[in-house]
Parts: C-alpha cells; sequence; structure tokens
C-alpha cells in the first residue's frame, strides 16, 4: 500500500525511536492500526502483544472479578513478557476506563514496555466531560510526558476505499435498505433477506438475547433485541466470537433512535470490525442519518468509517 504524505511522516516519526512509546492520533479511516500494527512489526522482538480497547478491558475485568487481586497484580499477569504493547482504539468516554487506563499507562512505563497506542482524539481531548475530564488528567499528563504523540494529519477516509472483491470479514456484510424479512422492499431484497423460524434465546456472556435466527456460524435478530436491551460490551464481545456473521433486521431510521440504542449500536459495530465479524444491516435509511439524531454518538464519525465498509 502507498502511503500518504500524512501516513509517511507519522511513520518517520515512528521510526524515529522513543524511550517509551508512541501515542497515534488523528481521523477516522487515516491508517493508524495499519502504521501501528506495520511499525511493531518490524521491531526485533517477538513478544509484542496486540489488544483492542474492549476486549482488553473486558479480559481486565474478568481477571480482577475471578482472582479478587489488585489492578497491578492482574495487569503484571496478563501482560507478562509482552515486551511490546499495540493498544488500538485509546479512547475514553467513562470514569470506569480512566481508571484503568491510568494505571494500565502506569505499568508499562514501570515495567519498559514499549506502547504504542492509536486512538482518533488528541491526548487533551480524552473523557472530554467537563464533570469528569480531571480523572483522566494523570493518564493525560502521562502520555505527554513520556510518549511520543503522533499526529497522523489530515487525509481520505480508506475504510471505504477497498475494492469490492477484496470485502472479507466485517467488510463482507452489507447494508441493505429495508426492515427486514418481513419489511418493504424490492423483490432482490427480499430475496437475500435471512429466512427465520420460530425465535430463540441465545444465551450472549449470560445475558439473554432474543434471535430470530441461529445457526453455526449466524445470528439474526432484531434492532430492539440487541440495541434498545440491558447488553453491552460483553455480551457483543461473545456475539461477535460466537458467530462469523451477525444479521440484523428492523433498523429504524437511526436519526429518531434513543441516545442508548445509538450508542449500543455504535459499539456493535466496532467490535464486529474489530473481530472480523460480518455485519449484515436492513435498515429503513441510510447509516449517515444517525447524524442527524438528537444526540448522535462522540465516535459518531468513526461509527460511520466502519459502516462505510459495507456492500451497498
Amino acid at each position: 500500500m502507498e502511503l500518504d504524505s500524512g501516513q509517511q511522516a507519522a511513520l518517520a516519526a515512528l521510526t524515529a525511536g522513543t524511550a517509551h512509546g508512541f501515542y497515534l492520533w488523528g481521523d477516522v479511516g487515516r491508517g493508524k492500526t495499519m502504521l501501528a500494527d506495520r511499525f511493531a512489526a518490524s521491531l526485533a522482538t517477538t513478544e509484542v502483544e496486540r489488544v483492542h480497547f474492549h476486549g482488553f478491558l473486558r479480559a481486565l475485568h474478568r481477571r480482577i472479578a475471578a482472582e479478587r487481586a489488585p489492578l497491578p497484580r492482574v495487569l503484571s499477569q496478563m501482560l507478562g513478557d509482552v515486551r511490546v504493547l499495540v493498544f488500538d482504539e485509546f479512547h475514553v468516554h467513562d470514569v470506569a476506563d480512566a481508571v484503568f487506563l491510568t494505571a494500565l499507562l502506569e505499568h508499562v512505563l514501570e515495567h519498559r514496555i514499549l506502547l504504542v497506542a492509536t486512538s482518533n482524539y488528541p491526548p487533551q481531548e480524552l473523557l472530554p466531560d467537563p464533570l469528569f475530564h480531571h480523572r483522566m488528567e494523570k493518564a493525560i499528563g502521562l502520555i505527554e510526558e513520556h510518549l511520543t504523540v503522533v499526529p497522523i494529519g489530515d487525509g481520505p477516509d480508506y475504510r471505504g476505499a477497498a475494492p469490492s472483491q477484496e470485502r472479507t470479514g466485517f467488510a463482507a456484510g452489507r447494508w441493505v435498505i429495508g426492515s427486514g424479512p418481513d419489511g418493504a422492499g424490492d423483490r432482490a431484497d427480499r430475496a437475500a433477506r435471512p429466512v427465520t423460524g420460530q425465535p430463540v434465546v441465545v444465551r450472549a456472556a449470560g445475558i439473554p438475547v432474543q434471535a430470530l435466527h441461529v445457526t453455526d456460524t449466524e445470528l439474526v435478530c432484531t434492532f430492539s433485541a440487541v440495541c434498545e436491551q440491558a447488553v453491552g460490551t460483553h455480551q457483543y464481545l461473545w456475539i461477535a466470537e460466537s458467530f462469523q456473521t451477525v444479521t440484523i433486521v428492523d433498523v429504524p431510521d437511526l436519526a429518531a433512535v434513543r441516545r442508548d440504542a445509538l450508542l449500543r449500536f455504535a459499539l456493535l459495530a466496532d467490535i464486529l470490525c474489530d473481530r472480523e465479524t460480518a455485519l449484515v444491516v436492513h435498515a429503513r435509511s441510510e447509516a449517515a442519518r444517525l447524524l442527524l439524531a438528537d444526540e448522535p454518538p462522540r465516535d459518531a464519525s468513526r461509527t460511520l468509517s466502519r459502516l462505510s465498509l459495507l456492500g451497498r
């Protein structure tokens, strides 16, 4: 892949050397993950661990609950002999995440683990809520003092530019205008919709989720079942790891959807994309309508960048 000028400058900064690591940030679809992985692969060590925000925090929660051990000890057990940690999607929207990520930064600095973090935000914009931003100030200080902050620069969003013949994983999915198996739409759309039988209940990380159809490789459910109920990160990770394809039907006009449901939908898309699980959406309107919601997700641009990978 030929790098644009912003990517070339960022890669040059990564290869210039650093004592503790890098914080690579920039707009969605700018190739941050690709650059971080390319840099890590060039290092003369095999002790490289790559984690994604959601998966890492889930594993951390599980270890703390199972072992009832203090956070520093759990981090030591999880990272072990790791010498390079690639942390994809370093973003913070609540106080609990701030506590965990501050502890992570302290651990990697103390144990001289080279950290390569990617983010859509400059350090000062992490946990931007003025009521809670102070809880992230220590972590921001650690980033700015010890890591090399590398902006990737303005440029195109490359996610939606992949040729159709290369669509695999998450991008093998589609965004179909048509609410679902029984909704309105043209004949071709109806033919492509999933065939559903009797509804079934799957237990996603211990939480019951109503499904329209389940096979060894595919889960079919309504938007209401996965985005308007009490489900979250742990359930979405379980779904992404259990199925090759997730089909969501009866997706309403996102401009009219409540904030909590929009946040869940954005989270689900993020996790499925990271785990390369195909997403098929049967919706009443285009994904970009979420920008017109009363309270669109703060990471709406990232969500739309991921959804642009889906075939139309």
